[in-house]
């Protein structure tokens, strides 16, 4: 295979226009990046187009910011640059509707909750370099395509394969704008910190029916935090990640306390009763733990309990 590079004359494409996703294309465009918001339908494209682009909240101050969009099934131009925002579940048959598009090795950045797209995406473009980022920002939308910044703050970049961080530093320096994003070195350990985080609070809030800081006012919850975080670091460090129960429990202190008015997406979903990520948060955990002959009973309970239809 030839060597992988990053084409900086290359326009951006962005699938995945929920909170996340428009927040990016807005900051991106007003940034003057050549990016193409790719929707699922043309009753989507429609929607957009009569709102006049993406309404950006920010401060206090609105700002309509118009957009190149594209339907997924009628592209104008290849794919080289693509950035990843919708949600792990939908995203090998996103990215199977617009295959026909990619160019050869393209670069595709991942920016999503949970674990093993990457794994599954690999299989279906297999010439691809892949990238990961995580995400702080706040943001929420009062309507499609209006979106509010909510709370500032930041992203991280980075490759898996440490020798792709050069690419990866590239990406970043093509993807800046008003909102902060960082080249980081150990991208995988924070992707493995931020699933612990996820695996706990998620589901935990989507059974309970609450915000994230009100799970601390359930009874055991204590209890119930450190035999996930335990599970969950018995799987980890058999997938050779070096992690310890101290470093996990105080991940999902922080961010609980941290974002204690918050509707996790999980929860949001499970009461619109769409389907959730829980396969690719606890169900990555279980099944590396079957992998690894790692009992993950309390995990395993999670997903049974999440995916129990709803009265």
């Amino acid at each position: 295979m030839a060597t992988q590079s990053f084409s900086r004359m290359a326009p951006w494409h962005l699938l995945g226009a929920g909170s996340l996703g428009c927040l990016y294309a807005a900051y991106l465009r007003r940034a003057g990046c050549d990016l193409h918001l790719l929707l699922r339908d043309a009753l989507s494209l429609d929607l957009l187009q009569c709102n006049g682009g993406i309404r950006l909240q920010q401060d206090g101050k609105e700002q309509t910011i118009s957009i190149a969009d594209e339907s997924a099934t009628a592209i104008s131009k290849p794919i080289q640059n693509l950035l990843v925002c919708t949600k792990a579940q939908q995203t090998l048959n996103a990215i199977r509707a617009i295959k026909p598009h990619l160019v050869s090795q393209p670069i595709i950045v991942l920016l999503q909750n949970g674990m093993g797209v990457r794994e599954l995406l690999a299989r279906e473009v297999p010439d691809a370099i892949f990238l990961h980022a995580i995400s702080t920002e706040g943001a929420y939308q009062t309507q499609r395509f209006n979106v509010v910044h909510a709370g500032h703050g930041n992203t991280v970049l980075g490759a898996i394969d440490l020798s792709q961080q050069e690419i990866a530093q590239q990406v970043a320096e093509s993807l800046r704008c008003e909102l902060s994003i960082d080249i980081v070195d150990d991208i995988e350990k924070r992707l493995w910190l931020k699933l612990a985080v996820n695996s706990v609070i998620n589901p935990l809030t989507a059974l309970h029916r609450c915000r994230n800081g009100e799970l601390l006012l359930l009874s055991n919850i204590d209890s119930t935090i450190t035999n996930l975080c335990a599970e969950f670091v018995a799987v980890a460090n058999a997938d050779r990640q070096n992690l310890t129960l101290e470093q996990c429990r105080a991940a999902v202190y922080d961010v609980i306390n941290a974002t204690a008015q918050n509707r996790s997406s999980m929860l949001q979903d499970r009461l619109a009763k769409r389907s959730t990520e829980i396969d690719f948060i606890n169900g990555f955990i279980v099944q590396r733990a079957k992998q690894h002959e790692v009992v993950c009973t309390h995990h395993a309970a999670l997903i049974a309990a999440v995916k129990t239809p709803q009265p």
